[in-house]
């Protein structure tokens, strides 16, 4: 920028300098002519010069706005690109925080469902026990274990999952899981015949 306004400073000290040297012979031509009339033919090429060095200086100044009004414009663009770059992050962070919030809140939900489910259950199973009615009520205390149990795996898959861990996939009937591959590739697999 300082070297810009140099170069127009240069610009305009040439200028002045060379109409007053054109100035200054057209002067010492006068006064070596042969009398006063000839001074006015000295006078034209003089006016002519300062003219053309008026222009001149004027087209050094115009240019010279012209570039600090391009160098304020491109400020401006980067200062509003920034602005703009920053608020998308912002708006990035707020949608961040608020999806974790609802998976949190949903988390709480769903653990509150499967205890009063679990409660609900041990309560009808511990009345038919002591109404005597022992075999349903160890059914029912048997599927709430195993309800409680099912929604406590997809917990732990969905929590898996969403931390980018590797999720379950059920066993073939018949055929156990092979644990011992299932970080490796990402999923569980299944065992064969020779185990």
């Amino acid at each position: 920028m300082l070297g810009l306004r140099l170069v127009t400073l240069i610009k305009i000290l040439l200028g002045v300098l060379l109409t007053q040297a054109v100035t200054a012979a057209l002067v010492i031509l006068a006064l070596r002519s042969e009398g006063p009339q000839s001074w006015a033919l000295w006078a034209v090429p003089g006016v002519a010069v300062g003219l053309l060095a008026a222009l001149l200086l004027n087209a050094v100044a115009s240019h010279g706005r012209q570039e600090a009004v391009a160098r304020v414009q491109e400020a401006h663009a980067r200062e509003r690109e920034r602005i703009r770059v920053q608020a998308e992050r912002e708006k990035a962070k707020i949608a961040e925080r608020g999806h974790r919030q609802a998976l949190r809140q949903h988390r709480r939900t769903q653990a509150g469902a499967e205890l009063k489910l679990f409660a609900g259950f041990a309560a009808l199973g511990a009345l038919l026990l002591f109404t005597q009615i022992y075999s349903l009520g160890l059914l029912l205390l048997g599927t709430g274990g195993g309800a409680v149990a099912g929604y406590g795996l997809r917990l732990r898959q969905e929590r898996r999952s969403s931390a980018g861990a590797p999720t379950l996939r059920p066993a073939t009937p018949g055929r156990p899981l092979d644990w011992r591959n299932s970080r490796r590739n990402g999923k569980a697999e299944v065992a064969g015949p020779g185990g």
